[in-house]
């Protein structure tokens, strides 16, 4: 997963995760969470996720933390939670 744009702008490094160290529910779910088109949100200075898994397209998504992106973001801080440990 790649997270960039914000108010600074600013690219952090990819997170790269095996799929076995998400949750067991959020693991479930990512076959439908990528299977799906991104929602469409409008602003600017959003931050941008692109997520791919086992090289596959990768689903682009800007959170306005709206719920309709409240899915995504719950992948994008899991993903980050299991890069962290």
């Amino acid at each position: 997963m790649k997270r960039s744009g914000g108010y600074a702008g600013v690219e952090r490094e990819p997170v790269h995760v095996d799929a076995d160290r998400l949750d067991p529910a959020l693991r479930e779910r990512l076959p439908s969470l990528l299977a799906a088109p991104a929602p469409e949100v409008v602003g600017a200075d959003l931050p941008r996720y692109e997520l791919s898994v086992d090289d596959g397209p990768p689903i682009v998504w800007h959170d306005d933390g709206s719920d309709a992106v409240a899915e995504l973001r719950a992948l994008a801080e899991e993903v980050e939670r299991a890069g962290a440990t």
